[in-house]
C-alpha cells in the first residue's frame, strides 16, 4: 500500500483524489491477500498498456496515475503508474513495426511524484526517435494534461473534459478526533521547519505558508511545461487555460489548449496515412523515413540521368548486361551515374558546340549529383534511427547488467560466509576469502565441499570418532552421539 499513498502533492482535481483514496482503500480490502506484493511477471512482457494499430503503437493510459510499478495492485484497483508507462514507451520506441505513437488518455489526474520522469521520456522519444502524439475522448486533467503536452499535439473528442491545470494538497487534522477518543498528542521537533503540517497539531500559520510555498513552486513549474509545449507566452497561458480552468471540446480548442477535435477512429486513421504516404515517398526515393528502416529504389530521374549519360549500370561487374536476379545496388548505380555525367560534362567542356540546342552541359551532372545527395540522406537518416534504436536497447542492457552485479555481490556473501565455516568445521586454517577472485573463491568452495562431504558422510555421525563419556541422561558431557558428533565437528580436532 505504500507505493499508492506515497504522495503529498496531487495534480488532479479533489474529486479524483477523494475517488482514488476510496478506489484504493476498498480494492486493497478484496486483493490484499490474493495479489503478490511485487509484480512478478516477465520483464520482457509486452505492457499491457501497449496496443498495435497498424503502424501506430497506441498506450493507453486509463484512470488515475501513482508512481507503482506493481502492475497486479494497479490492474486491481484499476490506476495506472507512471512506471507502466515508462515501460511501454520505451517498447514502443523499439517496435519495429511502430512508426508513430498515440497516447490515449483518460485519466483525471494523479500524484506529483514520477510524473516529470514520464513526461521528460516522451518529449524524448519524440525528438529523438518516433512522433509522439496525445488524444482523449473521456477526460485529460492536470497530471494527465502534463503528459499529454510533452507530446507534439493534442486532440480530443468533442465531448473530452481537458484542463483543471494545478496542485492541490489536502490537510487533515485529527486533533479532535484523536481528543474523543481519549488520545492526545503531542508533535515535539528539532528544526523549525520540521514536519511542518503535522496532523496530529492544528495547522499553524508557517505551515500553512511552507504548503502554500511548495504548491506555488509546482504550479509554477506546471505552466511553464503546458505553456511552452501550446507555444504561448507563460503569462498569456495562465489566463487562458491556467488556474485550474477546466474546459469541454470545442472550448479547449478555442483557447489553444488542444489542437484540434477528432474521434479516436479519425485520429488513428489519420497518423496511419501520414505513415503509408511517407512510406510511399521512401520507396520512391523523394524522401527518407526517419522511423524504421524502409528498403528504397532509384528514382526514374535518377535512372533517366543515368540513361541520358550512357551509363552501363553493370560496368565492374564483369557482366556483359544486367540480368533480373542480379542488379546493382543503389551506391553502385548513383555512383556510375555521377562519374558517367561528370565524363559527358568533361567531353562537352572540349567540344563547345555539344551543348547548342539542347540542355546547358552540367544538367547531368547536377542530376546525378541530387541522386547521390538523395541516397546518401536517406542512409544517414536511416543509421540514425539505428543508432538511437540501439541507444535505448543499450539503457535496458545496461539495468539488467546492474541488477545482475547486485545479485552476483549478494551470492559472493554468502559463498563467501560458507567457505569460512565450512574450513571452520575442516580444522583448516583462516584465510581472507574477501581478498580471492570469483574463480578463486568458486574453486575454493567446490574443494572445501567435496572434502566436507567426505568427512562428514550422509547423517552426520558415519565418518565422525568422538570420545564421549556415557551419560544415558545426556548432557554436557556429551549425551546424545548425534549431537556429539555436531559438537566435535565444530572443534579443533587434537586427536583422533
Amino acid at each position: 500500500m505504500h507505493d499508492y499513498l506515497n504522495f503529498r502533492y496531487w495534480a488532479g482535481s479533489d474529486e479524483s483524489l477523494q475517488h482514488y483514496l476510496l478506489t484504493i482503500a476498498h480494492a486493497a480490502r478484496v486483493t490484499l491477500e490474493r495479489q503478490p506484493e511485487r509484480d512478478t511477471r516477465d520483464p520482457q512482457a509486452t505492457s499491457r498498456l501497449l496496443q498495435l494499430q497498424g503502424n501506430v503503437a497506441v498506450i493507453n493510459i486509463s484512470g488515475m496515475m501513482n508512481n507503482s510499478d506493481n502492475v497486479y495492485r494497479n490492474m486491481a484497483y484499476q490506476v495506472v503508474g507512471y512506471p507502466e508507462i515508462r515501460d511501454a514507451l520505451i517498447q514502443a520506441a523499439v517496435m519495429p513495426e511502430a512508426h508513430k505513437i498515440l497516447l490515449n488518455i483518460g485519466s483525471g489526474g494523479g500524484a506529483v511524484t514520477g510524473l516529470h520522469d514520464a513526461s521528460a521520456l516522451i518529449e524524448k522519444i519524440d525528438a529523438s526517435m518516433k512522433p509522439v502524439h496525445a488524444y482523449s475522448d473521456t477526460n485529460m486533467m492536470s497530471a494527465a494534461l502534463w503528459l499529454g503536452a510533452s507530446a507534439r499535439s493534442i486532440h480530443i473528442g468533442p465531448m473530452a473534459e481537458v484542463g483543471s491545470l494545478g496542485v492541490i494538497a489536502v490537510h487533515q487534522e485529527m486533533t479532535r478526533m484523536m481528543e474523543n477518543i481519549g488520545v492526545k498528542a503531542t508533535v515535539m521537533r528539532a528544526g523549525e521547519f520540521k514536519a511542518l503540517g503535522h496532523p496530529m497539531e492544528p495547522l499553524s500559520p508557517e505551515a500553512k505558508a511552507k504548503i502554500q510555498g511548495s504548491l506555488d513552486v509546482m504550479y509554477d513549474k506546471f505552466i511553464t511545461h503546458v505553456a511552452a509545449a501550446r507555444g504561448v507566452p507563460q503569462e498569456k497561458a495562465d489566463a487562458a487555460f491556467g488556474q485550474g480552468r477546466e474546459f469541454v471540446g470545442d472550448q479547449a480548442l478555442a483557447v489553444g489548449l488542444v489542437d484540434g477535435i477528432r474521434t479516436f477512429d479519425e485520429m488513428v486513421a489519420s497518423l496511419q496515412g501520414e505513415i503509408d504516404k511517407k512510406k510511399s515517398a521512401s520507396q520512391s526515393g523523394l524522401k527518407f523515413s526517419t522511423g524504421p528502416v524502409v528498403k528504397t529504389a532509384l528514382t526514374e530521374a535518377q535512372i533517366a540521368a543515368a540513361v541520358a549519360a550512357g551509363i552501363d549500370l553493370n560496368a565492374g561487374t564483369g557482366e556483359e548486361q544486367v540480368t533480373a536476379d542480379k542488379e546493382p545496388t543503389e551506391a553502385e548505380a548513383a555512383a556510375a551515374a555521377l562519374a558517367a555525367a561528370t565524363a559527358t560534362n568533361a567531353g562537352a567542356a572540349d567540344n563547345p558546340g555539344a551543348g547548342e540546342g539542347g540542355d546547358p552541359p552540367n544538367t547531368n551532372t547536377e542530376a546525378a549529383q541530387a541522386a547521390v545527395v538523395a541516397l546518401l540522406q536517406g542512409q544517414l537518416s536511416a543509421a540514425q534511427a539505428q543508432v538511437v534504436e540501439l541507444t535505448v536497447q543499450g539503457t535496458a542492457n545496461a539495468t539488467k547488467v546492474t541488477a545482475l552485479q547486485a545479485a552476483v555481490t549478494g551470492l559472493r556473501a554468502v559463498v563467501e560466509a560458507s567457505v569460512s565455516r565450512v574450513r571452520i568445521a575442516l580444522n583448516l586454517p583462516v584465510v581472507k576469502v574477501d581478498a580471492m577472485s570469483d574463480t578463486e573463491l568458486l574453486a575454493e568452495h567446490t574443494t572445501l565441499t567435496e572434502q566436507f562431504t567426505s568427512k562428514f558422510k550422509a547423517g552426520g555421525i558415519a565418518a565422525v570418532s568422538v570420545k564421549t563419556n556415557e551419560n544415558p541422561k545426556g548432557g554436557s558431557d556429551g549425551g546424545e552421539p548425534r549431537r556429539a558428533a555436531r559438537i566435535a565437528a565444530t572443534r579443533p580436532n587434537k586427536e583422533k
